[in-house]
């Protein structure tokens, strides 16, 4: 599979060639840090696993101790972590993570109160003598933030309110939450919030924020809320980006519509995915399959140069932008440690070998990295 002159995943042609070189860095990161480039813009900040924050990977976690100030659980926050079953919950891994956190002094964003993933069955499901009401499921929802409230205290300061409410054209997702409690789910859950988390920042946070519907459709929520007083102090736009989309245009206005509400605006999730499109074939087994994996699985030894090129400078145009935004950017999040850790390798099909973040698969530098190093103004 190889890439054409526009960027985009053409048909089969000769295998492209690895650069002996390799995908490296000149810098040193013992000596310069993404945080510390980026002091003077927003905060850098990455999401983790138990490996890090449980101290399985020592030289993972040392890593995001030297290079980030901000701190995203990948699910340690997450209700099925939390509270699997009815009123019994579990808080060892979310202890674990809010003291890696505050070890190294890191700003701790809490992922995620409501979402339709990720939540055990119980939540939707009447128990024996009750019927499934709106009222039964925002006691649900409050008597789970109070449980949080009272043991995270103010340690959170930023919570992920809810997550993935609209779709693309920017109608309400057919979610549990809404269905049970209706239209005005997000609003309640951001009022529960604003009770139990008062001290923290309140997100509401999406992926494909770039699509003008569902754009318009999060920034006039903003607003709405704000015109009858429920607090919301941030947009999160995750930041799922390709080599070839979206336009940098259609980024610079998605950030430019939640600036204008006048809330902060948080990249949440980036990352840059490299490998052809495989929605089509969500759920393929590859291993079964040489035809598939040979056409979505291209590059399992390593990334030809010219494709290093196109994300290193993919990285670096993106970063420009935000820098250009950082008024409004309060933060930019990468969504894990390093390729080893990427979901990319697993979505939308298991088993691929993506390079969609910035350290590789040894924890080294690449040149992605030292792009955005060199957005920042900052190479000290």
């Amino acid at each position: 599979m190889a890439l054409d002159t526009s960027g985009q995943y053409g048909s089969m042609v000769p295998a492209l060639r690895c650069d002996d070189a390799g995908d490296r860095a000149t810098l040193d990161p013992s000596q310069v840090s993404l945080a510390r480039a980026y002091q003077d813009h927003f905060k850098i900040g990455v999401a983790v696993g138990r490996n890090v924050y449980g101290g399985r990977d020592d030289a993972a976690s040392a890593l995001v101790a030297s290079q980030y100030n901000r701190l995203t659980p990948e699910n340690a926050l997450k209700w099925q972590s939390l509270q699997n079953q009815p009123g019994v919950f579990d808080f060892s891994q979310a202890d674990d993570f809010i003291a890696f956190g505050e070890e190294h002094n890191m700003e701790i964003h809490g992922h995620t109160l409501v979402w339709h993933q990720q939540v055990p069955g119980w939540v939707f499901e009447p128990a024996e003598g009750q019927t499934m009401t709106r009222e039964l499921l925002l006691q649900r929802l409050e008597d789970h933030m109070s449980a949080l409230a009272a043991h995270l205290g103010g340690h959170v300061q930023y919570w992920d309110v809810v997550n993935e409410a609209f779709d693309d054209n920017g109608g309400l997702r057919g979610t549990p939450w809404r269905m049970i409690i209706g239209e005005d789910y997000i609003e309640q859950a951001f009022r529960l919030a604003d009770r139990h988390f008062p001290d923290a920042k309140l997100v509401y946070n999406d992926f494909s924020m770039e699509n003008p519907g569902k754009r318009d459709a999060v920034a006039a929520m903003v607003r709405d809320f704000q015109s009858k007083g429920v607090r919301i102090d941030a947009i999160g736009s995750q930041g799922h980006f390709r080599l070839d989309g979206p336009a940098l245009g259609a980024v610079a206005a998605s950030l430019d519509a939640f600036a204008a509400t006048g809330v902060e605006v948080l990249v949440s999730e980036m990352d840059v995915d490299v490998l052809p499109p495989a929605n089509q074939n969500q759920g393929a087994d590859l291993s079964v399959n040489a035809e598939l994996s040979e056409r979505l699985n291209p590059f399992t030894e390593c990334l030809p140069s010219a494709i290093v090129e196109q994300a290193t400078a993919r990285w670096a145009q993106l970063f420009d932008l935000f820098v250009q935004r950082s008024a409004a950017v309060h933060s930019v999040t990468l969504w894990g440690v390093s390729d080893a850790y990427s979901w990319l390798n697993n979505w939308p099909v298991n088993g691929r070998t993506n390079y969609a973040l910035l350290f590789d698969r040894q924890l080294q530098p690449k040149r992605a990295w030292q792009s955005v190093i060199e957005a920042a103004g900052e190479t000290q």
